[in-house]
């Protein structure tokens, strides 16, 4: 090879060689990792908690009184998540919503008495969503309790009657485990998370990760979000408007007034015959009695449970078994048109019982009372109570032992 064919070769290599090395430096970067992390990280122009909603989340936020730290990246976006879900299917969430305002005023007060916070009353809303489904774990009723937690906790479970289904009991049963779970955790967000996962599962795993706060343990999938679905819920029927799901107070179901009917010691016989007897049907009785398993009820049981709930509709008369009078003074104030009457035992009527025959007494919720109440227009109630004295004079009833009809506060 001439020396000019070599130089020519020399030449055209060395330019390659060139113009490789100023193609690679001109090309961008590329991390080996393949993350492409920049160098530096630029500061955020707004808290990261606010970067990662799609909600103008709030600056504070608690459950029973203790501070969600939202401040934390993480914490924001378990609490969107959940934001999202209960936004995204508006129908549903809405639906829960107007059945809270039946069931929490039975809730609240239970909750109060027993020491436990208000906020637990969105765990049963959460949990069951206050309708009759079945876990797929088997938890049933208005807090979703497992057989062997509802009999713990001191529930009856039987072929006749499931107290899961029982507000009342159920709530006073959830109210037991709330406080046992405070003893062992000392915060009320650990009690809630526990509610989902089982006491002793979550006292091993704080035992096990040595931390005593609930957003920051390293929980399975269902107990991670779970508190935080309740926090959302909070946030939702607290501040609707904020996230389009706002709602008037007017909209949700009202407590449906009820008359609490005594089971008697000799207990039940036949559903049937009762709610005939009370004119109403099997159907009616056991959608306000959803805790009635069998076709009637020990003596033993009837004892227990003390009474059975029938609906007062907007014809009282048409409820209430003939001869009784229990009803009375209201049937009379809501057809004579009179206003603001006090719904309490010296108003209510007191009936006289034959001798030995078997006394059936009656009483009427809190919310019930309320209710009626309300419905009773404006004018004075001086007719009504002229009406209720005129009855309690009446020769018969002066001569009787009188028996107490109480409002009760359903709990």
């Amino acid at each position: 090879m001439s020396i000019s064919k070599k130089l020519i070769c020399y030449i055209t290599l060395s330019g390659l060689t060139l113009g490789s090395k100023l193609l690679i430096s001109s090309a961008p970067y590329t991390d080996p990792t393949g993350l492409d992390m920049p160098q530096a990280i630029p500061e955020a122009e707004e808290p990261l908690y606010r970067a990662a909603s799609s909600f103008n989340l709030p600056e504070h936020l608690n459950f029973a009184l203790e501070s969600v730290p939202l401040d934390e990246y993480d914490v924001a976006r378990r609490l969107d998540r959940e934001m999202q879900i209960l936004t995204c299917y508006k129908p549903g969430t809405m639906e829960m919503i107007r059945r809270s305002g039946r069931f929490f005023p039975v809730i609240r007060p239970i909750l109060k008495r027993y020491g436990v916070p208000d906020d637990f009353k969105y765990l049963a809303l959460v949990e069951s969503g206050f309708t009759l489904n079945v876990s797929r774990a088997g938890a049933q009723g208005f807090w979703q309790l497992m057989p062997e937690s509802a009999s713990r906790y001191g529930l009856q479970l039987d072929d006749q009657v499931d107290e899961r289904y029982h507000l009342e009991r159920a709530t006073i049963a959830a109210c037991r485990y709330f406080k046992e779970a405070y003893q062992y955790f000392g915060n009320w967000t650990m009690v809630a998370a526990s509610y989902n996962l089982g006491l002793f599962g979550m006292k091993a795993l704080r035992d096990y990760q040595q931390t005593a706060t609930y957003y920051d343990m390293i929980l399975n999938q269902q107990t991670s979000r779970y508190v935080f679905r309740v926090l959302a819920m909070k946030e939702i029927m607290q501040h609707g408007k904020r996230y389009s799901m706002d709602y008037h107070s007017k909209e949700l179901y009202a407590p449906i007034p009820t008359r609490h009917i005594a089971l008697g010691r000799s207990g039940v016989k036949s559903w049937a015959h009762f709610a005939r007897k009370h004119h109403v049907n099997v159907s009616v009785l056991k959608a306000f009695n959803p805790w009635m398993r069998g076709a009637g009820l020990s003596a033993e049981l009837s004892k227990r449970i003390a009474y059975a709930e029938i609906p007062i509709n907007s014809k009282y008369s048409d409820l209430l078994p003939e001869n009784d009078t229990t009803m009375a003074p209201v049937q009379l104030a809501l057809e004579s048109g009179a206003g603001s009457l006090r719904l309490d035992s010296s108003l209510l009527a007191r009936r006289p019982e034959a001798k030995g025959s078997a006394t059936m007494k009656h009483s009427l919720s809190l919310a019930s009372a309320e209710m009626i109440s309300k419905s009773l227009n404006s004018k004075s109630a001086a007719s009504a109570s002229e009406m209720v004295s005129r009855q309690q004079t009446d020769t018969s009833v002066q001569n009787a032992e009188p028996i107490q009809y109480k409002v009760k506060a359903g709990d």
